[in-house]
């Protein structure tokens, strides 16, 4: 009998639940985008890709999207009761996110946090409760659903309405604590402001990276926001998640070229480097550091297209086969208008006209092959090491990503959304850097957003070209060769072989630029 009782006892402490489990619930996901404000409030010109990344890698990872976008307050209102009603119908294992993107604010006296619907007028302090959503009422109505877990997401800190009633110095958002089985999470800090195009990006690429949890996912966009701003923009999270949940997935990735993760944080310039890693050299003096960069693997490809591709030009061919004997570091992305001017502010490169696209984090334009060159040259100055153009081959070869087709991902143009900005999609401007998926190397926007200078002279064809990666140059050089295609262009100039050239001196909105690192 005494034994009986014993076994019954440790069935029973064996289905006390732990105290912390793992969510795998059905996944639901409110994706707003506030972006044409009236009256005293800015435009939020990004906040339409914003939402595109957030809700491509919440698709990506399981989740059933609403979204909605320019909602006034009432609609506002009434989309978030929507939502929240249906993660609680969704039953205590459901697990919701909540992205906004959009003006919020905080009352200067109260220092109570809205969300702020595009019809808001702000003559006064007190118009914040007219025309805004309360954060606090919405943190409390969202920890009632009993949802397994939930993420509200505010990438919200804009700017300061310029407004009666608000104290000196105000700004941002005030702290909105988590509740259980909740994270909240700020673009910027407490009382600070956020650029926009910054933390959807990088936070779009970590909840897609497989074999982490939530929580390590929201801490390495905090580690890397900072790092690519200078610690100009640091995100706020406040968690208290008692139940596991991992966006991708909690078992690693396999670890090869195409899908090793960057280390979080980057690591310090080494002597060697592993194919497949990522890093960042650190300035030799003063503070600040290079642009992102993947270490490519030596290998052989078909330069070139070969004559039955759609779309093909005729300076594509001969196709060749080229062999790159060394391993050798491409930037991870497009040099930024935030990297660029860097270089501008030491006196080392020339200011670049600014279009009205933004700035920031999106490829700088009206670069000319040699402003590109004075850029690499400074930097390879800061660093100790060597930065360069790519040659065309290089290129190519960083493009392909070991594909043969027309795109890094295959010859299927219904893919191509997923890879490049291009004319269908780009809203008629550049977007940020890495807001579309990499190639096979781990390298983002091959395919469109700006046009790339490498180093070569254009020639019609490849008859005189070397074979093992170097440049072709000759004396007498009018023309260098641009790759990739632009935010302007229709799918067949995004190919891998596209071609096109450009003077040496031109500047224009399609004209950008990506580095190579020769490596030790």
């Amino acid at each position: 009998m005494l034994r009986q009782f014993l076994i019954l006892i440790l069935l029973a402490f064996l289905a006390v639940p732990s105290a912390s489990t793992q969510a795998d619930g059905p996944r639901l996901a409110l994706v707003i985008e506030q972006t044409n404000y009236g009256n005293e409030l800015s435009r939020i010109a990004l906040a339409k890709s914003e939402s595109d990344l957030i809700e491509s890698a919440l698709e990506e990872t399981g989740f059933a999207i609403t979204r909605h976008r320019d909602l006034k307050k009432k609609d506002l209102a009434d989309a978030l009761d929507s939502f929240r009603g249906r993660l609680e119908r969704a039953g205590p294992s459901a697990i919701g996110f909540v992205y906004y993107t959009g003006h919020g604010s905080q009352h200067p006296q109260s220092e109570d946090s809205y969300l702020l619907g595009v019809d808001a007028r702000l003559q006064s302090a007190s118009d914040l409760a007219v025309y805004g959503i309360d954060m606090q009422s919405q943190r409390d109505g969202f920890a009632a659903t009993g949802a397994a877990a939930v993420f509200l997401i505010f990438d919200a800190c804009r700017n300061v309405p310029a407004v009666p009633g608000w104290k000196s110095g105000t700004k941002g958002l005030a702290r909105v604590d988590a509740k259980a089985d909740m994270l909240i999470a700020f673009s910027t800090s407490l009382n600070d402001l956020a650029q926009e195009g910054v933390y959807a990006p990088i936070l779009a690429e970590e909840i897609r990276r497989a074999g982490q949890t939530a929580e390590s996912a929201f801490a390495a966009a905090q580690r890397r926001v900072a790092a690519a701003t200078d610690r100009k923009q640091l995100p706020w999270t406040n968690n208290l998640l008692y139940n596991e949940v991992c966006f991708a997935g909690c078992t690693p990735a396999a670890s090869t070229v195409s899908s090793r993760p960057a280390p979080t944080p980057l690591p310090l310039v080494s002597a060697s480097r592993g194919v497949g890693e990522t890093f960042r050299d650190v300035f030799t003096s003063g503070s600040g550091q290079g642009p992102e960069m993947v270490v490519l693997p030596s290998g052989s490809f078909m330069m070139g297209s070969p004559t039955g591709e759609a779309g093909r030009s005729d300076d594509e061919g001969p196709q060749r086969a080229v062999r790159i004997g060394y391993e050798f570091a491409v930037g991870k992305y497009e040099v930024t208008w935030g990297q660029y001017s860097a270089c501008v502010s030491a006196g080392a490169c020339p200011a670049a006209k600014d279009d009205g696209f933004g700035q920031g984090s999106r490829p700088v334009t009206n670069v000319s092959w040699e402003d590109a060159k004075k850029n690499a040259s400074w930097l390879s100055g800061k660093t100790g090491q060597t930065y360069r153009l790519l040659s065309e081959a290089e290129w190519e070869y960083a493009a392909r990503a070991g594909s043969d087709a027309r795109w890094s991902f295959g010859g299927d143009e219904s893919r191509l959304g997923s890879f490049g900005w291009y004319s269908s999609n780009s809203n008629g401007g550049t977007q940020p850097a890495g807001g579309k998926g990499a190639n096979a190397f781990g390298l983002h926007d091959m395919h469109g957003n700006v046009w790339e200078w490498v180093e070569d002279c254009y020639e019609a064809g490849y008859l005189a070209q070397p074979s093992d990666g170097s440049a072709f140059t000759k004396s007498s050089c009018s023309d260098r060769v641009n790759r990739g295609g632009s935010w302007s262009d229709t799918p067949r100039f995004l190919r891998s072989a596209n071609r096109s050239w450009s003077a040496p001196g031109d500047r224009n909105y399609l004209l950008g630029f990506r580095l190579a690192r020769t490596l030790p």
